[in-house]
């Protein structure tokens, strides 16, 4: 799946999370930026390291994606939600969703929407 990021979420569920433009790989990230709705994606693959390693905020959620296990920190940072999830060790794969400006809904339920999407792929 690496190199293959950005061709991994659907444009339904871009949609869903008020998303309308194409992908753009930067190294092993993609990114989705819509000016118009304000919104970004990001999709990493992590493949060298424990994913949740990753958080280390000591008020982390720990919570089930599609059978993997994943971490994020409930309120998100701002503007911004990250979910990292562990689908094998040393393995997985991050989630980033956000708003560029202005008021900023529930961006973890989008966040976890996408992961939960992605997580299900993997499974087959």
């Amino acid at each position: 799946m690496a190199g293959k990021e950005c061709d991994l979420v659907s444009k339904d569920l871009l949609s869903e999370v008020d998303i309308a433009v194409a992908g753009q790989r930067q190294d092993s990230v993609c990114l989705w930026d819509d000016a118009m709705t304000r919104r970004t994606l990001g999709l990493r693959l992590i493949a060298d390291h424990d994913p949740h390693m990753e958080v280390q905020e000591p008020n982390a959620v720990t919570t089930d994606i599609a059978g993997f296990s994943a971490r994020h920190i409930a309120e998100g940072r701002d503007r911004m939600c990250d979910v990292y999830v562990r689908t094998a060790p040393e393995q997985g794969f991050s989630v980033s969703y956000g708003v560029m400006d202005g008021a900023a809904d529930d961006l973890c339920a989008g966040a976890l929407k996408v992961a939960e999407h992605f997580a299900r792929q993997i499974q087959g």
